[in-house]
């Protein structure tokens, strides 16, 4: 990745913690990236998950090229955003490796179908979002997977979940934006 235009002047660059600390200050919808089929299921727990376009319906997730879905997405091709409801609290942590469980078994507490791409899908997600991979590109420690939106499912009753300065929370509703 090239800068169109190099900083000038810039002696060290911000430090991780540094980064994370400002970041801990940006709410994240929370969701489960989920892929590959039967014993072969890997997923994670995200709040990296941003739309890219909506004609043609795409969108781009970030993994980090260590988590053990990351692999799996590139080799089958596909994978399935599972947007998390307020109850789903259970499921985020064992998505994000909190209790050290690995692989297919973190599937088994939760009950799972598929759309288009045959990756998994949590039934009682707010949303699944199904996508074929169509580029992957290495930023870093993470790979950007961008997915052509080929299915989805939606559940607009239930308040989502979101991630905020290391805790999980539900949106209390301000209003609507004016347009």
């Amino acid at each position: 990745m090239t800068l169109v235009r190099p900083l000038q002047g810039r002696s060290e660059p911000v430090s991780a913690e540094a980064f994370r600390a400002a970041m801990r200050n940006l709410a994240g919808g929370v969701s489960i990236i989920a892929t590959g089929r039967g014993e072969d299921r890997r997923g994670l727990t995200v709040t990296a998950v941003t739309a890219v376009t909506s004609t043609p319906p795409m969108l781009a997730v970030f993994v980090n090229q260590s988590a053990e879905a990351h692999d799996v997405i590139k080799a089958t091709g596909a994978f399935c955003v599972s947007v998390l409801a307020a109850g789903h609290v259970p499921e985020a942590a064992l998505f994000s490796g909190q209790n050290g469980l690995k692989g297919a078994i973190r599937f088994a507490p939760q009950d799972w179908d598929s759309l288009v791409t045959g990756s998994p899908a949590l039934t009682s997600a707010v949303a699944n979002i199904d996508c074929e991979l169509i580029e992957c590109i290495g930023l870093g420690s993470h790979t950007m997977f961008l997915g052509q939106v080929i299915g989805t499912r939606c559940d607009d009753g239930a308040p989502p979940l979101i991630y905020l300065r290391a805790a999980y929370h539900t949106p209390e509703p301000l209003g609507r934006p004016t347009e």
